[in-house]
């Protein structure tokens, strides 16, 4: 799959506005989201924003575990619901998932990492009780993530690659006008072809 990411006129996702982007995950609201984010950049902005920040999100949550434990468990624990509704041309979309923000695997392994503040419902299918202990954790949580993240900005020609199970991304603020632009080419591969290819290479190797 294949994305621009430019300023756009009347734009209601983040990635096509010149505001800041906070750092997130991208499609928290798929069952199977894809795993590894592509992004090359065509045209750098001038200004000075439009810097990429990165921040580990399985770092980030076993911090929490060893200082935070109780909160850590909180967000391992409870079911957010996360959406994607509305129209792009004549396709119309209505995704909704429900996970924790922190997901383990069987054997309590970190497996994927669901944070997007503008992608999660404005209310919780879960007991009143475990709302505010929720946004405390939360809170702590994107806290700790600013703390750890790191800001650089990427030229034209370069290709960023990360793992959007795990890291979350973001970007700064930066201006748009007739004479400064900023648009990268993005794409998203599945983590299932990504170990494939993998196989294959070793196969023919061991050949």
């Amino acid at each position: 799959m294949e994305f621009e990411v430019k300023s756009k006129d009347n734009a209601r996702n983040y990635a096509y506005m010149m505001t800041p982007l906070p750092l997130h995950t991208d499609m928290p609201y798929y069952e199977y989201k894809a795993g590894i984010n592509i992004l090359h950049c065509l045209v750098q902005s001038q200004s000075q924003g439009g810097s990429n920040l990165m921040a580990d999100g399985f770092y980030i949550a076993e911090k929490l575990r060893k200082e935070f434990p109780k909160l850590f468990e909180i967000l391992v624990k409870t079911p957010v619901d996360w959406y994607d509704i509305g129209k792009d041309g004549d396709m119309s979309f209505h995704n909704i998932w429900r996970a924790p923000t922190i997901c383990l695997d069987v054997d309590g392994r970190y497996h994927r990492i669901n944070e997007n503040s503008t992608k999660r419902d404005s209310h919780f299918t879960v007991p009143l009780e475990q709302v505010g202990p929720w946004y405390e954790a939360y809170d702590k949580f994107v806290e700790l993530a600013y703390a750890e993240a790191v800001d650089f900005k990427i030229a034209p020609g370069d290709v960023f690659v990360f793992n959007n199970l795990r890291m979350l991304h973001g970007r700064t603020a930066y201006e748009d006008s007739p004479a400064n632009k900023r648009h990268l080419i993005g794409a998203y591969v599945d983590w299932d072809i990504i170990y494939s290819k993998i196989r294959i290479i070793k196969n023919a190797i061991n050949c």
